[in-house]
């Protein structure tokens, strides 16, 4: 059978609307995503009109047990090859302008940027927060979409519903200083805590942790507390203390009623090397064999230290950073008590 061929007279000089391949690619990825939450989920989309997208294209409501709860987030489709072409082993980064990131940053529901992914089949989704953005050039920002954060109900149900049902910045910070209570706790028992940058933390894909030593005046340590919050590699050990402990004020001075000099490590034989060092220049006639022992921990030393500016590649060599207790954190603390008290 011969092929039916359509023949359409355009006349050029008629100004008519375009629909261009960003548009068809577009509805097609807010199709794609209102129907992953829709018939994956089981949740509701609500789709925003293109002439009204201001960099919102659509609401999700969820539904608990086929119940609608009242709790919504809104989403950012992108859909394509070059939205996520720029990658490293761990993260994708998306580009965005000014606009985009003052926009969302005021947005009062949480922003979830979500991407149909056309070079690996895949959906990903990030929840967009204004202090994991960086500014790229004179007007362009990026974030990191980490490569396991694939838009399943599976990965992101349980991380999605949390986001929206604490949507605003306030319930956001009460979360996290709740999260640390016990360490404000402990701050407002004990003159200071001190965390000694490149050697108390460990990374685990994108969780770091740190440690802090809680010390009273004479400068001894009492007691330890471990910090855990999502690893930025382009902050420092200081940066990621301040973004996970807003009750907290951090110094790299140790307060005036702490003895410094007299700091005693926590942890059993964890200053072995420095001993050993100091042994080393109070017995100038030990034996040869001895000083090379001597001269290859150091050098075991070095490249310890060069592994942790891989990670911490910002003022490591700086002094140890000193916490005490913020107006902030001892006022949440009387709160919190009073509200307990009364309940």
């Amino acid at each position: 059978m011969d092929h039916l061929i359509l023949q359409i007279s355009i006349n050029k000089e008629e100004v008519t609307p375009i629909y261009t391949d960003n548009q068809r690619k577009g509805n097609a990825g807010v199709a794609d995503i209102g129907k992953e939450f829709r018939d994956t989920f089981g949740w509701l989309f609500t789709e925003i009109p293109n002439q009204n997208d201001m960099g919102i294209d659509g609401y999700v409501e969820i539904i608990n047990q086929n119940s609608a709860i009242g709790k919504s987030f809104v989403v950012q489709v992108k859909k394509g090859t070059s939205w996520l072409n720029e990658s490293d082993e761990d993260n994708f980064y998306y580009k965005f302008d000014e606009k985009k990131k003052n926009y969302w940053s005021k947005h009062v529901l949480p922003v979830i940027l979500t991407f149909v992914n056309d070079n690996d089949g895949n959906k990903y989704w990030v929840h967009f927060q204004k202090e994991n953005v960086y500014k790229k050039g004179n007007d362009t920002f990026h974030i990191k979409v980490p490569k396991c954060n694939l838009l399943t109900p599976t990965i992101a149900r349980a991380h999605l519903t949390v986001l929206a049902l604490n949507p605003d910045p306030i319930s956001q910070r009460v979360m996290l200083l709740e999260r640390n209570l016990e360490l404000y706790e402990l701050l407002a028992k004990y003159p200071s805590g001190k965390f000694t940058k490149g050697k108390r933390f460990e990374r685990v894909d994108e969780l770091a942790t740190l440690e802090i030593d809680l010390i009273d005046q004479m400068g001894e340590v009492k007691e330890v507390y471990t910090v855990f919050t999502n690893y930025n590699e382009e902050q420092d050990q200081k940066e990621h203390l301040l973004k996970a402990l807003p009750g907290a004020d951090i110094s790299e001075t140790a307060p005036k009623d702490i003895k410094e000099s007299v700091i005693v490590p926590y942890e059993e034989n964890s200053d072995d090397d420095l001993l050993e060092e100091q042994i080393n220049h109070e017995f100038s006639d030990m034996d040869q064999e001895s000083s090379s022992i001597s001269e290859n921990e150091n050098i075991q030393d070095k490249k310890e230290d060069v592994d942790v500016n891989e990670y911490w590649h910002k003022n490591i060599d700086e002094d140890d950073l000193y916490l005490t207790l913020s107006s902030l954190g001892k006022s949440y603390l009387i709160s919190r008590d009073y509200l307990l008290k009364i309940n």
